[in-house]
């Protein structure tokens, strides 16, 4: 137990292998663009992938592995968002299990997060990765969110500053990847 799996790229991303089982591990992933390392290598392990960008991107149209499945569409808070309720439910995905969720969408994440938790999107995943963005100017909001992710019994296993980012002025890096677990330990 307690094995790891990371490299370091442009918003690298670590996960807990000890939830990935092959003939079950389910994947979200938002916000590919063109780099699909991540979720390259979480369908090399058995895990079927589900990704998604706000455009149809090379990587989305040239696809021929049948474990990873691209679709363009938004989450967060803008005018051209869908719900991530409304996406797992297309997908038959609304009562299963997640592996892993990631997502790093440039900032939608804040006002997505606090909506995925209300609407119980998040109920059934395992593992939580973002990359917060402008940690510093929003530290108070973030901050909320995390105590919100708490009290649905997620823990913070890995917290890094993307060192592919600049610091502020102030000497704090602007964007954090953080991944969250799920626990069975009971909230007081």
């Amino acid at each position: 137990h307690g094995a790891w799996t990371s490299k370091c790229y442009d918003g690298h991303k670590y996960v807990c292998l000890d939830d990935i089982e092959p003939s079950n591990c389910l994947v979200y992933s938002f916000g590919i663009e063109n780099e699909i390392s991540f979720e390259q290598a979480m369908a090399a392990m058995g895990c079927e992938v589900y990704g998604y960008d706000i455009g149809n991107t090379h990587v989305m149209k040239t696809n021929t592995n049948p474990k990873l499945h691209f679709k363009v569409a938004q989450i967060g808070s803008g005018g051209k968002s869908k719900q991530l309720m409304d996406l797992l439910q297309e997908n038959g995905h609304a009562n299963k299990s997640i592996t892993y969720f990631k997502a790093d969408i440039e900032g939608e994440e804040m006002p997505g997060i606090p909506i995925w938790i209300r609407s119980g999107a998040l109920n059934n995943v395992k593992q939580l990765s973002f990359e917060f963005h402008s940690v510093e100017r929003f530290a108070r909001k973030y901050w909320a969110i995390i105590q919100d992710l708490y009290r649905m019994g997620f823990r913070i296993i890995s917290y890094d500053p993307n060192f592919c980012t600049t610091m502020s002025e102030n000497g704090f890096y602007e964007f954090f990847e953080i991944v969250f677990r799920k626990t069975e330990i009971c909230n007081e």
